[in-house]
């Protein structure tokens, strides 16, 4: 899913995916069914052709299952339709009470029916063409021709308008958090200008290689992410940290992708290509977000499909029933009525979605990519949270401080150091990376035979002499002895010989002990380090984070292991409770998967950020802390409109059934329910501490 990967020239696909090979028809914006599976659920974007009426702009993947058409949004146009139609409908209301002609007000009332109901009877008989017979176009076409049939005209134009209103209104709420995900998600330039030999070139982004040096001047996006190696200035990095106050840029300064420079100008040495950054991880995110449901969501699609058809047969009952209790065909035909209209599902098919999506929104603008709805679900009953050590808790670089040589080395520092900067050069690990970028050294080796071991080291042939690096772990498994060190250590071996141990350092994030207590406060009971690095090391980092549990020196099998272990335990104390693991490294990748919540560090591997159900882009532990918050937020806001919703139509229907039916009411109830749960649902993209 890499940003470099649009097809400028191809209308995109409605569903915003870029992860599945299907093709847009026509070049009418309609994409066609090939890739139902690859979504791994039913797709229900309202511009696929598979039956699916919807016109939301929104698209919430399985549709709200009523059928409903909820707009574009207000526009001028529009508000000024909806001017009009009111007066008329004030016109139409007072020929019903004798202050205007009969017929003049019959008029009003069939103008507003006309002009603001056709889409609906439009959308019925797509609907009954598809053989979806039981949506809330029926149920508005039903009600309305039933107002007419009791010659309440004006009753009949007042619940069309009432509903086109309400959806125009929905129809803006989301059109509102669309374009703010969409703004979120674009939030670097195309092209950059790289400096080489005294030149200056525009590439695209995507092009650009690690170690470019790129210009950046005020007012333009930093595209990609690294260090700036000459000028000055101030960025704004609210887009993906959602920091308000601007941060300052010097020489050595790490600049973030989706950063913008307001003030100097300076020049950028590229550390990761595009498709890497920030910004193309957090962008990732948040669409592959957008089409992940939670399972609360499901459920009430499920509901609202089943729900409508339901309605539609309690309504004939209402009325076969009032016929005989009330002896009166009208009341029992308005009692009916009632219940067909407070039965629209409409406001919790769309607030539900809109919440989740809004607190995805939310989380993203603080530097946070949650994988999607259910996602934000179990970070909200997070009971256990269990961290990796290095580039998590500490720094993902540590700093290489020094070597110890043994007291039977066979070769001087020098060798030692010189030997070692040959063969780590083929490691991929953090502190091997480390220990090559501070010492420097034009005497080279030969090496072959390159064998990485996971978790553990490297073993080589070094100017043809067996060699092996790594921690202790790796020299036990070889036969050579070692003590354990205060200090993160590769162990150097030569010929079966130990000669000496690199000595790295991995400080403490800031605040690190701040933000563990606050993750306590949020309702997190257990927190324990798992670490592969030696027990010393680990213990220093757990005693100053004020964790008290911790586990050293763990192959990736044993670490995964170990998590399973502790999620047996807490599942068995607290079925409800979800269990979190947050690692950065390609070693923490089974135990991310494993997780209910598995969270990676923007600064992590590609596999291990591709697998995690979270993403801290800007690798502070502060986010955890806004992750929960945001989740139990949304979480909260996700209940009351369920509750609103429910608690609203059912009394309504009662005060229908006990002999007061009131169509107006009805209809004043499911159009102000949905515009309430609305706008409580874009409450969640507000979340602030």
């Amino acid at each position: 899913m890499n940003g470099d990967k649009y097809n400028k020239t191809e209308q995109k696909c409605c569903c915003n995916s870029e992860n599945h090979n299907h093709k847009i028809k026509n070049n009418d914006n309609k994409c066609c069914n090939l890739h139902n599976e690859e979504h791994g659920e039913k797709c229900g974007c309202s511009n696929h052709e598979h039956g699916h009426e919807h016109s939301h702009e929104h698209c919430h993947d399985e549709g709200c299952g009523c059928g409903c058409e909820h707009g574009e949004g207000l526009t001028a146009k529009h508000i000024v339709a909806y001017v009009a139609g009111v007066l008329l409908l004030i016109l139409a209301f007072f020929g019903e009470f004798q202050y205007l002609n009969k017929y003049v007000a019959i008029a009003c009332a069939a103008l507003v029916y006309a002009f603001f109901g056709k889409d609906v009877w439009v959308g019925a008989f797509r609907g009954f063409k598809s053989k979806k017979i039981f949506t809330e176009f029926t149920l508005m076409c039903a009600a309305t021709v039933g107002a007419i049939f009791l010659g309440e005209f004006a009753d009949a134009a007042a619940v069309i308008y009432l509903y086109s209103l309400g959806e125009s209104v929905s129809g803006e709420a989301y059109s509102r958090s669309r374009r703010n995900i969409s703004e979120l998600i674009e939030i670097t330039e195309e092209t950059v200008t790289v400096v080489k030999d005294g030149k200056v070139k525009n590439i695209p982004a995507s092009e650009a290689q690690t170690g470019d040096v790129i210009s950046v001047r005020v007012g333009d996006k930093i595209s990609l992410d690294g260090e700036v190696v000459g000028g000055n200035g101030f960025a704004d990095t609210a887009a993906v940290t959602g920091e308000s106050a601007p941060k300052e840029l010097s020489v050595g300064s790490k600049c973030l992708s989706g950063s913008s420079l307001i003030s100097g100008a300076i020049y950028i040495k590229v550390e990761e290509r595009y498709e890497n950054s920030t910004a193309s991880k957090l962008k990732a995110a948040v669409e592959r977000a957008s089409k992940q449901k939670a399972v609360r969501e499901k459920k009430i699609t499920r509901f609202a499909e089943v729900f409508t058809p339901v309605a539609f047969c309690v309504a004939v009952a209402v009325f076969v029933i009032g016929i005989f209790i009330k002896d009166n065909l009208g009341e029992a035909l308005r009692s009916a009525l009632v219940v067909l209209v407070a039965s629209c599902p409409c406001s919790l098919v769309l607030s539900v979605p809109l919440a989740y999506f809004s607190g995805v929104g939310r989380a993203a603008r603080r530097g946070i990519a949650f994988r999607g709805g259910q996602t934000i679900d179990n970070v909200a009953k997070l009971d256990v949270m269990v961290f990796d050590k290095t580039g998590t808790l500490t720094s993902s670089r540590p700093d290489f401080v020094g070597v110890i040589m043994s007291k039977d080395a066979v070769m001087s520092k020098t060798q030692l150091l010189d030997i070692s900067r040959s063969a780590l050069l083929k490691s991929p690990h953090a502190s091997a990376r480390a220990f090559c970028e501070k010492y420097n050294s034009t005497t080279v080796y030969k090496v072959e035979n390159v064998e990485n071991i996971g978790g553990r080291g490297l073993v080589c042939s070094v100017g043809g002499r067996k060699a092996a690096f790594g921690n202790r772990m790796l020299m036990t498994e070889l036969g050579v002895k070692v003590e354990s060190l205060e200090k993160s250590a590769i162990y150097v071996a030569i010929d079966g010989k130990l000669c000496g141990a690199l000595l790295f350092e991995a400080k403490l994030k800031e605040n690190a002990h701040s933000h563990v207590a606050a993750l306590r406060g949020n309702g997190v009971k257990r927190i324990a380090i798992m670490s592969g690095d030696n027990i010393e090391a680990v213990r220093f980092a757990a005693r100053e984070a004020g964790i008290s549990e911790f586990y050293a020196e763990l192959k990736p099998d044993e670490k995964f292991d170990k998590l399973n272990n502790i999620y047996k335990e807490a599942k068995k104390s607290d079925p409800r409770g979800t269990v979190a693991f947050c690692g950065d490294g390609l070693n923490d990748s089974a135990a991310i998967a494993r997780a209910d919540v598995g969270i990676a560090m923007g600064s992590g591997s590609a596999l291990t950020v591709e697998s995690a159900d979270a993403v801290i882009v800007d690798d502070s532990l502060e986010r955890l802390g806004d992750m929960m918050h945001i989740a139990k937020g949304t979480v909260k806001i996700v209940e009351q409109n369920i509750a609103l919703s429910l608690g609203i139509k059912i009394a309504v229907v009662l005060i229908g059934l006990m002999g007061y039916p009131s169509l107006e009411l009805a209809v004043i109830a499911d159009v102000g329910t949905a515009v309430v749960t609305v706008l409580n649902a874009m409450r969640a993209g507000e979340i602030k501490r």
